[in-house]
């Protein structure tokens, strides 16, 4: 998507906008640790699941799909936490 595009739709569809805008600066991020070693390094929590359910805008779609393959991972509150109870459980921390 153009930058131009990527203007307009801060008018015409805020939410898209929003969303474009949150995965490219977690993009940004990711890039930023460097080489990509599979893992994932940045973590998009959210409270809404309009990021994880289909169907999604073309657009955001293509975003997401580049921004997991680059390392970020978009999560509900819920499950982040859940997931990292279980982790720090398993190391006797939790």
């Amino acid at each position: 998507m153009s930058t131009q595009q990527h203007g307009g739709l801060k008018k015409k569809n805020r939410d898209t906008w929003y969303y474009l805008e949150l995965l490219g600066c977690a993009r940004y991020l990711a890039q930023q640790t460097g080489t990509f070693t599979g893992h994932n390094v940045v973590a998009v929590v959210t409270g809404h699941q309009k990021l994880l359910t289909a169907p999604l805008p073309t657009a955001i779609q293509q975003i997401k799909t580049l921004s997991e393959q680059e390392g970020v991972t978009i999560e509900t509150v819920i499950d982040f936490n859940r997931k990292w109870k279980s982790i720090l459980q398993q190391q006797g921390k939790g």
